[in-house]
């Protein structure tokens, strides 16, 4: 027996946790927060576990909080709980659980970053009633950017401000104010100049500004042909941003095709948002476009897209005879704006073939 004691001691011990206790709490709410593997049931059953799962969380998380009231995991319990109390009330339609922490550290905020979560969240719940009273538009809209312009000058520094900003700088750029979506992004960039929302709200406003003026692009095509926009004069240009292998873009694409097939003088070059630009390659062939393509294999993250704050697909680049960029944005209006500008030239196509 004592031998037996002595041969499986070893293991037991190797199966003891030797992290201080926070840090076992905080394994155990890591742990609570992923999301629970599907499992074959039905779905009101699944609704509930992941209820369960939740408060479950919550309850792990204020656990942290009132022990380690100045643990080194403390802002992020605070940051998870209130968004898991969000999620709680949007599966149960009761945000009142979240009402009352957001009053609690209103009132007496543990840390700094404690007060920013809770004004971050009380905008969004000021928000749901919003959307749920019988208004529209500005009336809805102005006290929210009002909230979210206090929010980002009271906590510069909140993880939170890049999503705000974003809001506050697409809004500027819908009422032509690409000025006013400076200011913010120059707001955001001290603690978020690298921010991915950071920096697509500043291509979208490089953007704007260039509509009116000279369009440069160099593009390079699967093909290695280099294309050089600023020797298009002379022609109508549509560059569509797409991804091939979507069938609604697809369809989109077949629909631009039909419009460039009826007016020769318009020349369509294609930007695929593929990860692959031999699966590019393929849909060009299968849909027989003889568009010259553009392909770098990075999906959203393509060199052109950040350049120029492309934020959906399709996207359509409108480039004047002139040279100018005429507009650039969603596919639903192209029709109208190419109408608008004269369309292409009498002269016969000179797109290549590619």
């Amino acid at each position: 027996m004592v031998l037996m004691t002595m041969s499986f001691a070893p293991r037991g011990l190797a199966q003891q946790s030797t992290d201080p206790p926070d840090e076992q709490l905080w394994a155990a709410i890591q742990s609570l927060a992923r999301p629970s593997p599907t499992v074959a049931s039905a779905y009101s059953a699944r609704f509930e576990a992941e209820r369960q799962r939740r408060e479950a969380l919550v309850e792990k998380l204020r656990t942290y909080q009132r022990i380690y009231p100045g643990g080194v995991r403390r802002d992020s319990a605070i940051g998870l709980e209130f968004e898991t109390l969000f999620e709680i009330g949007s599966l149960s339609g009761d945000f009142s659980g979240l009402a009352a922490r957001i009053v609690e550290h209103r009132g007496n905020p543990s840390s700094r970053f404690a007060e920013s979560e809770a004004a971050w969240w009380e905008i969004q719940l000021r928000g749901l009633s919003r959307q749920a009273a019988p208004k529209r538009g500005d009336a809805v809209e102005t006290p929210r950017l009002a909230a979210l312009g206090e929010f980002v000058r009271a906590h510069p520094d909140s993880p939170h401000v890049p999503q705000a900003v974003t809001v506050l700088g697409q809004d500027a750029l819908r009422r032509g104010d690409a000025a006013g979506a400076k200011e913010w992004i120059q707001a955001a960039q001290p603690h978020f100049e690298k921010n991915a929302l950071v920096v697509s709200l500043a291509a979208a406003v490089r953007r704007t500004e260039a509509t009116g003026k000279p369009f440069a692009s160099v593009l390079r095509t699967v093909d290695g042909q280099e294309l050089d926009t600023t020797k298009w004069v002379g022609q109508t240009v549509v560059l569509v941003v797409w991804e091939t292998r979507d069938a609604r873009q697809r369809e989109f694409a077949r629909q631009v095709e039909q419009v460039r097939a009826g007016q020769p003088g318009i020349k369509v070059v294609a930007i695929a948002l593929d990860d692959s630009s031999d699966a590019a390659r393929r849909s060009r062939a299968e849909m027989k476009l003889g568009w010259p393509l553009c392909c770098d294999g990075r999906a959203c993250a393509g060199e052109f897209v950040r350049a120029w704050g492309v934020c959906d697909a399709p996207w359509v680049f409108v480039i004047g005879r002139d040279g100018t960029l005429a507009a650039a944005g969603t596919h639903d209006r192209w029709e109208v704006l190419l109408s608008a500008i004269g369309g292409g030239t009498t002269q016969p196509s000179t797109q290549p073939a590619d």
